[in-house]
């Protein structure tokens, strides 16, 4: 059975797919701060059914995809004086493979003393992955595939948890002046 969407859950997907998280979206679509942080938010069948509509599986595996195998175009350049050997050898220095880029001469105009000279050299355009986002794309891959442990809070529970809102604050009083006590010293 299909349940309805509420209008703040509408506007907290909204918010997440313009690059919020979910705990911002949430408060910026009015939710209470204690219920934003909580887990029954995600274990909603309303909640499910926004996350299938908007965000399905084959959008994620197409994303964490992406930032697994994603590569960026670098830039260098070389002296036109250099043969297209050395050329090769430099970048073989910088860990490329031969496969991982292309070398083509290329002109460059600079303005020398009121004169246009056109400037020879080598360009060399390099595959580089990026270690941020294939980072990026092994945590959520495998955040997918449910082997991250689940956030965990550790709760201590100690002599301050069965005082009274006035014996707390009679207590925080005594350690301020504690503390303004031994700073003037």
């Amino acid at each position: 059975m299909a349940r309805r969407q509420t209008e703040k859950q509408k506007l907290t997907i909204k918010y997440m797919l313009k690059g919020m998280s979910r705990y911002e979206a949430m408060i910026k679509a009015g939710y209470s701060d204690s219920y934003a942080r909580s887990s029954e938010v995600k274990e909603g069948e309303g909640w499910q059914e926004l996350m299938d509509k908007y965000l399905p599986e084959e959008k994620i595996i197409k994303a964490v995809d992406y930032l697994l195998y994603h590569t960026d175009i670098k830039q260098y350049t070389f002296s036109i004086d250099m043969d297209k050997k050395d050329v090769e050898k430099a970048m073989a220095k910088l860990g490329y493979d031969k496969d991982d880029y292309v070398i083509v001469m290329d002109k460059d105009y600079k303005n020398v003393a009121g004169d246009l000279v056109a400037v020879d050299f080598w360009k060399v355009m390099a595959k580089v992955k990026d270690p941020n986002a294939i980072a990026n794309g092994t945590e959520k891959a495998i955040k997918m595939r449910g082997r991250y442990a689940p956030d965990q809070l550790e709760v201590k529970m100690d002599k301050l948890d069965s005082l009274s809102d006035e014996e707390l604050d009679k207590r925080i009083e005594e350690l301020e002046k504690q503390l303004n006590q031994s700073s003037k010293e």
